[in-house]
């Protein structure tokens, strides 16, 4: 048992580096262009998840991609910068991890603080993702509590789920990443018992599919609710490892990045490429390392 738990973290090791490598080296050959914005903030979530399964000090790689990241920022404005509020909070976070907080994303960071009180609750993730990330960041005093959720508000019966689109099952993860705050406090069971057994089989749905983004959300949704030792989820989480291409990335796509006739066709594969890598990466963290959640850090214990 113990020789399997060392391979299993040495294979997630080398997965990490293998992806670490890929990242860099897209950050280098899109260095200008329109493209360069969304690939920076992409491979700096993805190289700050890669140095955390590496386990080990920030990676000098790594933190080339921060400091180019960083200096970008430097020379836009939040509002110029394409990016959510959410997003900008926790491009700030993963900057203040290796020390290269951005003065730009500091001074949106405490205007987003003040005016969190004003935020339409109405948009309940944003609201949630926000407080987490400026608690984090030491500027709310409190983490955000588990949302109340009934089952009217999940919707959960099991043929709405199994028929229900990518929006749709977007929302429901959303919800139990809501009523959890990404699986730090226990799901109501009466609310997430339909959930929690018709989830899995959604999720093999959907790797099957080979829509590897929604299938990696699906299986953090299961994380969150308690199930991520299950071994539909297991499973799941070895099929997303085995995902990884030669060159570090994740999703067989190579192929058509190679054949693409046009640069819009090649700019959009790559952009598949990237999502789809720091889907697969975060997934693969969060159930690899414990207590490790993107948007918490490290789960308090309080």
């Amino acid at each position: 048992m113990v020789l399997v738990s060392v391979n299993g973290n040495m294979r997630k090791v080398r997965l990490a580096r293998r992806a670490r490598e890929w990242l860099v080296a897209i950050c280098t050959a899109y260095d200008s262009g329109p493209e360069k914005e969304a690939i920076l903030t992409s491979a700096a979530i993805g190289v700050y998840l890669c140095d955390a399964l590496d386990d080990i000090a920030p990676n000098q790689e790594s933190l080339k991609v921060i400091r180019r990241l960083r200096a970008h920022i430097e020379k836009a404005s939040s509002s110029a910068y394409g990016l959510g509020c959410s997003q900008l909070l926790l491009t700030q976070c993963i900057l203040s991890h290796y020390g290269y907080p951005s003065e730009i994303l500091s001074t949106f960071a405490v205007s987003a603080a003040k005016s969190l009180v004003n935020q339409d609750a109405q948009q309940l993730f944003e609201y949630v993702t926000n407080g987490l990330l400026l608690f984090r960041l030491g500027l709310n005093s409190t983490p955000p509590e588990p949302v109340i959720t009934t089952i009217a508000d999940t919707n959960s019966n099991a043929l709405a789920l199994l028929l229900a689109d990518v929006n749709g099952l977007r929302q429901f993860c959303d919800r139990i990443a809501l009523a959890t705050v990404f699986g730090y406090s226990k799901a109501s069971e009466e609310t997430f018992g339909v959930a929690a057994q018709i989830l899995p089989p959604i999720a093999m749905q959907r790797l099957r599919m080979y829509d590897l983004e929604i299938g990696a959300m699906l299986l953090r949704a299961m994380l969150y609710l308690g199930l991520g030792k299950s071994q539909v989820a297991q499973v799941g989480l070895r099929f997303l490892e085995f995902q990884q291409c030669s060159n570090g990335a994740f999703g067989y796509y190579a192929i058509a990045l190679n054949r693409g006739k046009t640069s819009q066709h090649k700019s959009a594969i790559l952009r598949l490429c990237l999502s789809t890598t720091t889907a697969c990466l975060w997934t693969i963290a969060e159930f690899s390392i414990p207590g490790f959640r993107l948007f918490w850090g490290y789960l308090p214990t309080f």
